[in-house]
Protein backbone atom coordinates (compact mmCIF):
# COMPACT_ATOMS: atom_id res chain seq x y z
CA UNK A 1 0.00 0.00 0.00
CA UNK A 2 2.68 2.59 1.13
CA UNK A 3 5.19 1.34 -1.67
CA UNK A 4 1.78 2.39 -4.42
CA UNK A 5 1.63 5.46 -2.81
CA UNK A 6 4.87 6.45 -3.24
CA UNK A 7 4.77 4.95 -6.88
CA UNK A 8 1.78 7.25 -7.39
CA UNK A 9 3.38 10.74 -6.14
CA UNK A 10 6.89 9.86 -8.18
CA UNK A 11 4.55 9.74 -11.30
CA UNK A 12 2.56 12.27 -10.67
CA UNK A 13 5.59 14.47 -10.50
CA UNK A 14 7.32 13.65 -13.70
CA UNK A 15 3.62 14.43 -15.64
CA UNK A 16 4.25 17.82 -14.05
CA UNK A 17 7.43 18.47 -14.84
CA UNK A 18 6.91 17.05 -18.76
CA UNK A 19 3.84 18.64 -19.61
CA UNK A 20 3.81 22.06 -17.44
CA UNK A 21 6.45 24.00 -18.68
CA UNK A 22 7.92 26.71 -16.78
CA UNK A 23 8.72 26.97 -13.12
CA UNK A 24 6.88 26.20 -9.99
CA UNK A 25 4.94 28.78 -8.25
CA UNK A 26 5.77 29.00 -4.59
CA UNK A 27 2.32 27.59 -3.76
CA UNK A 28 3.04 24.59 -5.79
CA UNK A 29 6.11 24.04 -4.61
CA UNK A 30 4.43 24.01 -0.81
CA UNK A 31 1.63 21.88 -2.06
CA UNK A 32 4.00 18.94 -3.46
CA UNK A 33 6.35 19.01 -0.23
CA UNK A 34 3.31 18.98 1.66
CA UNK A 35 1.63 16.11 -0.01
CA UNK A 36 5.35 14.08 0.20
CA UNK A 37 5.47 15.29 4.11
CA UNK A 38 2.40 13.62 4.66
CA UNK A 39 3.06 10.82 2.83
CA UNK A 40 6.41 10.12 4.53
CA UNK A 41 4.88 10.24 8.13
CA UNK A 42 1.97 8.24 6.83
CA UNK A 43 4.63 5.37 5.60
CA UNK A 44 6.56 5.79 9.15
CA UNK A 45 3.38 4.97 10.99
CA UNK A 46 2.39 2.59 9.18
CA UNK A 47 5.72 0.57 9.68
CA UNK A 48 6.14 1.71 13.46
CA UNK A 49 2.22 -0.41 13.65
CA UNK A 50 3.26 -2.73 11.92
CA UNK A 51 6.66 -3.12 13.67
CA UNK A 52 4.34 -3.41 16.83
CA UNK A 53 2.08 -6.31 15.82
CA UNK A 54 5.18 -8.39 15.09
CA UNK A 55 6.45 -7.95 18.35
CA UNK A 56 2.85 -8.59 20.08
CA UNK A 57 2.40 -11.48 18.07
CA UNK A 58 6.17 -12.68 18.64
CA UNK A 59 5.84 -12.02 22.28
CA UNK A 60 2.39 -13.74 22.43
CA UNK A 61 4.18 -17.14 20.79
CA UNK A 62 6.38 -17.18 23.28
CA UNK A 63 4.63 -16.83 26.52
CA UNK A 64 2.74 -20.05 24.32
CA UNK A 65 5.60 -21.79 23.74
CA UNK A 66 7.02 -21.59 27.45
CA UNK A 67 3.24 -22.70 29.01
CA UNK A 68 3.33 -25.59 26.72
CA UNK A 69 6.51 -26.62 27.58
CA UNK A 70 6.22 -25.88 31.23
CA UNK A 71 3.42 -28.07 31.09
CA UNK A 72 5.01 -30.87 29.23
CA UNK A 73 7.92 -30.89 31.27
CA UNK A 74 5.85 -31.09 34.63
CA UNK A 75 3.70 -33.67 33.15
CA UNK A 76 6.50 -35.88 32.48
CA UNK A 77 7.69 -35.43 36.06
CA UNK A 78 4.42 -36.22 37.47
CA UNK A 79 4.59 -39.16 34.92
CA UNK A 80 7.45 -40.46 36.11
CA UNK A 81 6.95 -39.79 39.86
CA UNK A 82 3.42 -41.75 39.45
CA UNK A 83 5.64 -44.81 37.58
CA UNK A 84 7.90 -45.11 40.73
CA UNK A 85 5.09 -44.92 43.24
CA UNK A 86 3.90 -47.52 41.04
CA UNK A 87 6.81 -49.69 41.13
CA UNK A 88 7.55 -49.29 44.74
CA UNK A 89 3.28 -50.56 45.76
CA UNK A 90 3.87 -53.73 43.95
CA UNK A 91 7.39 -54.62 44.95
CA UNK A 92 5.88 -54.23 48.70
CA UNK A 93 2.98 -56.43 47.34
CA UNK A 94 5.23 -59.09 46.37
CA UNK A 95 7.16 -58.64 49.59
CA UNK A 96 4.06 -58.88 51.78
CA UNK A 97 2.64 -62.25 49.67
CA UNK A 98 6.42 -63.97 49.78
CA UNK A 99 6.95 -63.78 46.25
CA UNK A 100 9.93 -62.77 44.35
CA UNK A 101 11.17 -59.09 44.52
CA UNK A 102 13.98 -59.62 42.08
CA UNK A 103 13.31 -57.12 39.32
CA UNK A 104 11.82 -57.50 36.56
CA UNK A 105 12.31 -56.35 32.49
CA UNK A 106 9.22 -54.26 33.10
CA UNK A 107 10.74 -52.59 36.34
CA UNK A 108 13.99 -52.63 34.67
CA UNK A 109 12.53 -50.47 31.75
CA UNK A 110 10.49 -48.26 34.04
CA UNK A 111 14.11 -47.57 35.93
CA UNK A 112 15.40 -46.40 32.50
CA UNK A 113 12.36 -44.38 31.67
CA UNK A 114 12.38 -43.02 34.84
CA UNK A 115 16.35 -41.89 34.45
CA UNK A 116 15.32 -40.45 30.80
CA UNK A 117 12.70 -38.35 32.56
CA UNK A 118 15.37 -37.14 35.26
CA UNK A 119 17.66 -36.26 32.28
CA UNK A 120 14.83 -34.57 30.64
CA UNK A 121 14.15 -32.62 33.91
CA UNK A 122 17.80 -31.42 34.58
CA UNK A 123 18.11 -30.28 31.50
CA UNK A 124 15.71 -27.39 32.09
CA UNK A 125 17.81 -25.55 34.58
CA UNK A 126 19.43 -23.48 32.61
CA UNK A 127 22.97 -21.05 33.61
CA UNK A 128 22.17 -17.36 33.03
CA UNK A 129 25.43 -16.16 33.52
CA UNK A 130 28.69 -16.95 35.94
CA UNK A 131 30.07 -13.26 37.35
CA UNK A 132 32.76 -13.31 38.99
CA UNK A 133 33.81 -10.99 42.05
CA UNK A 134 36.80 -10.05 43.77
CA UNK A 135 36.59 -8.42 47.84
CA UNK A 136 39.51 -8.16 49.77
CA UNK A 137 37.59 -7.45 52.93
CA UNK A 138 35.84 -10.62 52.58
CA UNK A 139 36.46 -14.25 54.43
CA UNK A 140 36.40 -15.67 50.56
CA UNK A 141 38.09 -12.98 48.82
CA UNK A 142 37.75 -14.64 44.82
CA UNK A 143 34.66 -15.67 43.92
CA UNK A 144 32.26 -16.94 41.07
CA UNK A 145 28.76 -16.71 41.04
CA UNK A 146 26.50 -18.87 39.32
CA UNK A 147 22.69 -17.80 38.23
CA UNK A 148 20.52 -20.40 37.08
CA UNK A 149 16.83 -20.44 35.88
CA UNK A 150 14.31 -23.00 37.10
CA UNK A 151 12.72 -23.63 33.98
CA UNK A 152 11.58 -27.36 35.11
CA UNK A 153 8.31 -26.54 35.29
CA UNK A 154 7.88 -27.21 39.23
CA UNK A 155 8.87 -26.37 42.30
CA UNK A 156 12.16 -27.93 43.45
CA UNK A 157 14.69 -28.08 47.00
CA UNK A 158 18.00 -27.11 45.47
CA UNK A 159 21.21 -28.38 48.05
CA UNK A 160 24.85 -26.68 48.33
CA UNK A 161 27.52 -28.28 46.18
CA UNK A 162 28.69 -32.09 46.58
CA UNK A 163 31.32 -31.93 43.99
CA UNK A 164 34.05 -29.67 42.60
CA UNK A 165 36.39 -30.43 40.05
CA UNK A 166 38.07 -27.68 38.60
CA UNK A 167 40.23 -24.88 39.69
CA UNK A 168 41.59 -24.90 42.95
CA UNK A 169 39.19 -23.47 45.35
CA UNK A 170 40.41 -20.97 48.68
CA UNK A 171 42.44 -23.51 50.51
CA UNK A 172 41.03 -21.95 53.92
CA UNK A 173 37.93 -24.12 53.39
CA UNK A 174 39.95 -27.19 53.84
CA UNK A 175 37.46 -30.16 52.30
CA UNK A 176 34.34 -28.15 52.17
CA UNK A 177 33.00 -26.57 49.56
CA UNK A 178 31.71 -23.38 50.76
CA UNK A 179 29.07 -21.34 49.43
CA UNK A 180 25.73 -19.25 49.83
CA UNK A 181 22.62 -20.40 48.63
CA UNK A 182 20.12 -17.18 47.35
CA UNK A 183 16.81 -16.93 45.61
CA UNK A 184 16.06 -14.28 43.59
CA UNK A 185 13.18 -12.36 45.04
CA UNK A 186 11.34 -8.77 44.93
CA UNK A 187 14.37 -7.53 43.25
CA UNK A 188 17.15 -8.92 45.53
CA UNK A 189 19.03 -12.30 46.49
CA UNK A 190 18.16 -13.75 49.66
CA UNK A 191 18.75 -14.15 52.03
CA UNK A 192 21.94 -11.37 52.26
CA UNK A 193 24.72 -13.35 53.87
CA UNK A 194 26.83 -13.85 55.08
CA UNK A 195 25.41 -17.09 55.64
CA UNK A 196 22.60 -18.89 55.30
CA UNK A 197 20.92 -22.46 54.63
CA UNK A 198 22.65 -25.97 53.62
CA UNK A 199 19.03 -26.25 50.94
CA UNK A 200 16.64 -23.89 49.45
CA UNK A 201 12.83 -24.59 47.64
CA UNK A 202 13.00 -22.47 44.45
CA UNK A 203 9.72 -22.24 42.77
CA UNK A 204 9.44 -22.76 39.13
CA UNK A 205 10.20 -20.03 36.60
CA UNK A 206 12.53 -18.33 39.32
CA UNK A 207 16.10 -18.03 39.51
CA UNK A 208 18.99 -18.95 42.67
CA UNK A 209 22.16 -18.52 42.66
CA UNK A 210 25.34 -20.31 44.61
CA UNK A 211 28.64 -19.34 44.48
CA UNK A 212 32.43 -20.88 44.54
CA UNK A 213 35.18 -19.42 46.58
CA UNK A 214 38.73 -20.39 44.77
CA UNK A 215 42.57 -19.28 45.76
CA UNK A 216 42.73 -16.04 46.32
CA UNK A 217 46.12 -16.44 44.13
CA UNK A 218 44.74 -17.10 40.92
CA UNK A 219 43.33 -13.46 40.60
CA UNK A 220 40.17 -12.02 39.09
CA UNK A 221 41.44 -12.12 35.24
CA UNK A 222 42.95 -15.54 35.65
CA UNK A 223 38.87 -16.76 36.62
CA UNK A 224 37.48 -14.83 33.19
CA UNK A 225 40.01 -16.38 31.62
CA UNK A 226 38.85 -19.65 32.28
CA UNK A 227 35.62 -18.56 32.16
CA UNK A 228 35.73 -16.94 28.62
CA UNK A 229 36.98 -20.77 27.38
CA UNK A 230 34.47 -22.32 30.00
CA UNK A 231 36.95 -24.06 31.69
CA UNK A 232 37.13 -23.27 35.45
CA UNK A 233 35.70 -26.23 36.17
CA UNK A 234 32.80 -28.84 37.05
CA UNK A 235 30.34 -28.37 40.16
CA UNK A 236 27.46 -30.87 41.27
CA UNK A 237 24.49 -29.79 42.67
CA UNK A 238 22.13 -32.24 44.29
CA UNK A 239 18.81 -31.23 43.35
CA UNK A 240 15.11 -32.55 44.37
CA UNK A 241 12.00 -32.69 41.98
CA UNK A 242 9.20 -34.44 42.94
CA UNK A 243 10.54 -36.21 46.00
CA UNK A 244 13.08 -37.77 44.07
CA UNK A 245 16.96 -36.37 44.81
CA UNK A 246 18.77 -36.17 41.28
CA UNK A 247 22.78 -35.27 40.86
CA UNK A 248 23.28 -31.96 38.57
CA UNK A 249 26.84 -31.78 37.14
CA UNK A 250 27.56 -28.80 34.56
CA UNK A 251 30.54 -27.20 33.30
CA UNK A 252 31.41 -23.83 33.84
Amino acid sequence: MVSALWILFDVAISLRLVFVTGRMATWEIIAWGTFGLALGLYAWRSEHQEGKRHEIEIVNLRDKLTEQGGFNRGTATAFGASLAAVVGGVTRLLELSGGPTRPTDVQEQIGVLNAELDSVALNQLTIVETPPSYIGRMTYKLKMYIHVLNDTGREILVKSPSRWNGAPLDPISGDKIPTLLQLWEAGQWVPSGPDGPSEIIVPPGRMFRFWLAFDPALGIDEIDRLRAKNRVGTFTLPIVISGRQLAWSKTV
